[in-house]
């Protein structure tokens, strides 16, 4: 990041006071610490919008999604034998 500033500042020509830079810095690293998603309002009419992440889980489906993420799970593990599944299978079923 402080190189990007010192990039442009020599591109430019343009000299920023230490203070300046600080505060730059500072925004900077607070909009990279906001999180990309945030909960919108679809108002666009359009019900299955792939812009807004298609269509929400039903609530059943979060929690359940909540469970397993909260602890390990056998992602690439066939429990039934012990040995190494695909990934793929789980999403399937």
């Amino acid at each position: 990041m402080i190189d990007d500033y010192r990039r442009t500042l020599m591109k430019s020509g343009v000299s920023l006071s230490a203070d300046v830079l600080a505060e730059r810095v500072a925004d900077r690293l607070d909009r990279d610490r906001e999180p990309p998603l945030a909960p919108v309002i679809n108002a666009t009419g359009v019900i299955l919008h792939t812009g807004l992440g298609r269509a929400p889980l039903a609530e059943e489906a979060v929690r359940a999604m909540s469970a397993v993420a909260a602890s390990y799970a056998p992602v690439e593990l066939e429990m039934s034998t012990g040995r190494r599944g695909r990934r793929a299978d789980v999403v399937r079923d």
